[in-house]
């Protein structure tokens, strides 16, 4: 049979050049497939990658926690091991102890079979027995008990340690001190065992000497027991004796020395020494005896200087009225310069009223021997001036007006009278001089 060409077997019939176009699709779509294989393989590799890369990380992550609980478990292995071999010594060393403390209550209670317990017992009956017969035979026979029972006690305290523990099993559960313990159980019961027999036998030993100092003989209780106080040993009677002075023997004699405008002297160390020295014409002098230092001058005369100095002072900086007084240092001299103060005037004015006395000035009876007053009189152009003298002897006043001066006519006449103990100086205007405002001024000088 011959072959059949491809259009044939497909039924077709191209032309050439669709055969062509034909294959060209062919090769797209395997080439397109290629490029999605190629595809698919890379994304496959990237997965591969990533699940690699996390796997890795979560393996380290792992691997590191178990190597640090592994060594964490080292550690507690180790320090458990270490506690558990300190714990064997101690207890092997605790077996010893108590081996030795149980022998020796031991040989207390059978000490020559027990014959203590029994001298005793003898020992009290004989006490009692020496009140009532031959007192003389029984004191020499409690004499012998007694001898005896210091000569057995006195074999048990001279007993020797232990020289070796038991180091073998015998029908003391404890021993051999060395065994092994096959789990944490039996190590326990073991433990639980000992401790209970130490503490038995600490629980029947005594302790001895005082408990409080004031027992003590070489205390001084008149003094000890005294509020605040501190033992001293005081050689003189071999005594510990309470005393209330504070610090120590040796402590600083001094802490620190200030004067204005000086150095500071401050203590260097508990021995350090404060010098006293006596500046010029000054002494200084030191008493044992009484624990007295004295600081003296040995020159008691004032120098020129020193009394211009003391007497310049007393003028410098006070209060002087009416003069000045200056203290000159260079030559020691003192400046004194009057400075006349000015008179005082006195102003009285009121509305002239002809034959009314008006009163311009007052003082009490008595207060000086003698008053001068210098009057000036003021009324509208119209002046007046003039001079009154006033005295009086306690009981009258006299007055006297003198050297009386004016422009136009006179303007007031002054006098002087008593009113209720006191001298009043009184002005009054005469006929014509009434109704406008008169004006008067004075000056007024006492002795």
């Amino acid at each position: 049979m011959a072959l059949k060409k491809p259009n044939e077997v497909l039924g077709r019939r191209n032309a050439p050049h669709e055969q062509t176009i034909a294959m060209h699709n062919l090769k797209d779509q395997i080439g397109r497939l290629k490029d999605l294989k190629g595809q698919f393989e890379s994304f496959t590799t990237s997965i591969d990658d990533s699940l690699t890369e996390v796997v890795d990380l979560e393996f380290l992550a792992i691997k590191d926690d178990l190597d640090g609980f592994n060594n964490k478990i080292d550690s507690i292995n180790e320090d458990l091991s270490d506690k558990v071999n300190r714990l064997k010594k101690t207890l092997v060393n605790l077996n010893t102890d108590f081996t030795i403390v149980e022998k020796r209550l031991n040989s207390l209670k059978l000490v020559e079979g027990g014959k203590i317990e029994q001298l005793k017992r003898e020992v009290l009956t004989g006490i009692q027995e020496s009140y009532l017969n031959n007192v003389a035979g029984n004191i020499k026979r409690l004499e012998e008990k007694v001898d005896t029972i210091g000569n057995s006690h006195k074999q048990v305290l001279k007993e020797e340690f232990l020289n070796d523990p038991p180091s073998t099993k015998n029908r003391d559960p404890l021993t051999p001190f060395n065994q092994n313990f096959s789990n944490l159980e039996d190590f326990q019961q073991h433990y639980r065992l000992f401790i209970s027999r130490i503490q038995r036998q600490i629980s029947t030993l005594g302790g001895g000497g005082a408990v409080l100092i004031t027992d003590l003989d070489d205390v001084d209780n008149a003094t000890a027991k005294t509020e605040g106080s501190y033992l001293r040993y005081d050689s003189s009677i071999g005594k510990w004796k309470g005393s209330t002075a504070a610090g120590e023997t040796n402590q600083n004699a001094f802490s620190v020395i200030t004067v204005s405008g000086q150095d500071t002297i401050q203590a260097d160390s508990k021995t350090d020494v404060l010098n006293v020295v006596g500046g010029t014409n000054v002494t200084v002098t030191t008493t044992a005896a009484s624990d007295t230092l004295t600081i003296s001058s040995t020159d008691t005369q004032l120098s020129t200087e020193a009394v211009q100095d003391i007497v310049g002072g007393m003028f410098t900086g006070n209060t002087e009225t009416n003069i000045a007084a200056t203290y000159q240092d260079s030559d020691g001299t003192i400046d004194l310069v009057v400075t006349p103060a000015e008179a005082v005037v006195d102003t009285d004015s009121w509305t002239a009223s002809q034959g009314t006395a008006q009163v311009i000035q007052s003082y009490a009876i008595g207060a000086y021997h003698c008053v001068e007053y210098t009057i000036h009189v003021t009324y509208g152009a119209k002046l007046q001036t003039q001079k009154l003298l006033v005295m009086d002897n306690g009981s009258a006043v006299h007055h006297n007006q003198y050297a009386v001066m004016y422009t136009d006519e006179k303007l007031l006449d002054f006098s002087a009278a008593i009113n209720s103990g006191n001298i009043e100086v009184r002005a009054t205007p005469p006929t014509g001089v009434n109704g406008a405002t008169i004006t008067v001024r004075t000056i007024k000088q006492v002795i």
